[in-house]
């Protein structure tokens, strides 16, 4: 795939009416491609399942909620022991 160097405006860009059924030739498409006409699909998100899950479950407001738990259990403990 050549490197995209020579932009064009697509205004600018000659219009081409093929058939449904044959669509562009193989020049047409080189051509637009040099142009930058072309459709370029991102490849999506970096982000990994397991880092999107450790980032949402390792928030301010959990950690929050854990000590109030911990504090929750251990006075549960201290009035069993008692």
């Amino acid at each position: 795939m050549p490197k995209k160097k020579n932009f064009i405006n697509q205004k600018e860009a000659k219009r081409f009416n093929p058939s449904i059924k044959n669509g562009l030739s193989d020049d047409q498409v080189y051509n637009r491609m040099e142009q930058g006409l072309n459709n370029v699909v991102s490849m999506g998100s970096n982000k990994t399942i397991v880092s999107i899950i450790i980032k949402h479950l390792f928030t301010f407001f959990n950690f929050i909620y854990l000590i109030i738990f911990l504090l929750w259990i251990r006075m549960d403990w201290a009035i069993i022991l008692k």
